[in-house]
């Protein structure tokens, strides 16, 4: 695997124990990288570390923790910067969907869960790394296609996406300063084969349906999305910040020209 400028970089791969989150860790951690992953269930964190050692990934730190609350993320703020001091890379990889529903229908407390896990804690994230990040970091910030386009049967999911999607572009403005020089992007992905995306592609005639709105006709797998993660945290992607990637097989719904 060629030398990306990873190695001995510390990443903060929060929520990061299973799917494309899991994944980005595994390739990070592959070049060279220490990958501090976290959960705020203990078996969770336990098998991603064991999985990462056993995919080759030396240095691997497991934290329970709940990261989208700011309690948890003080907390694994406060771990990491007394273990290695300052740390490279952030990696944000976490969402909630409680329940699918019209903007009609939808509950204000499903509403104001939806906004404080996928928006708010990543604001707090980004507001309380920044002083213990070392210059020529990165942040990457997991969207989604539905933030182009809030619709289906998950539309506020979809919004918060967006102002995700919002947060990168004001990130990457304001961090993007010499006193920074910190890079920041987002990643769009499409349907995903994860257990968070189950209920799109699980059922066959499901998945059917979804393909036929994608340009490579197949949906996308873990690993794609993980090696694009692993990029852009890299020297390779050293002048690109402020975008908001797609990963989704050439999905015709809400892509730009």
């Amino acid at each position: 695997m060629p030398e990306r400028g990873l190695r001995g970089e510390i990443v903060l791969a929060i929520g990061c124990t299973d799917g494309m989150g899991f994944s980005a860790a595994k390739y990070i951690g592959m070049e060279g990288a220490t990958i501090v992953v976290n959960s705020r269930r203990e078996p969770n964190v336990t098998k991603a570390v064991n999985e990462l050692k056993a995919a080759g990934v030396e240095n691997v730190v497991g934290i329970k923790e709940h990261a989208a609350k700011k309690e948890g993320i003080m907390n694994i703020l406060e771990q990491v910067v007394q273990k290695y001091g300052k740390f490279d890379h952030l990696i944000l990889n976490y969402g909630v969907s409680p329940g699918m529903g019209s903007i009609l229908t939808y509950t204000e407390e499903q509403y104001d869960k939806v906004f404080d896990v996928n928006v708010k804690s990543f604001w707090l994230w980004i507001k309380h790394s920044v002083e213990h990040m070392n210059k020529g970091g990165s942040i990457v910030m997991n969207a989604s296609m539905g933030g182009y386009f809030p619709g289906d049967a998950t539309p506020i999911y979809g919004v918060s996406k967006t102002a995700v999607m919002g947060l990168v572009k004001a990130a990457a403005l304001e961090l993007g300063h010499p006193k920074f020089q910190i890079r920041v992007n987002g990643i769009c992905p499409g349907v995903i084969k994860t257990r968070f995306a189950g209920y799109q592609w699980q059922d066959p005639a499901e998945e059917k349906k979804r393909i036929g709105s994608y340009m490579l006709r197949r949906l996308g797998e873990p690993d794609e999305v993980g090696r694009v993660v692993a990029f852009l945290c890299s020297d390779e992607a050293s002048y690109m910040t402020g975008e908001n990637f797609q990963i989704s097989g050439g999905s015709m719904v809400g892509s730009r020209l």
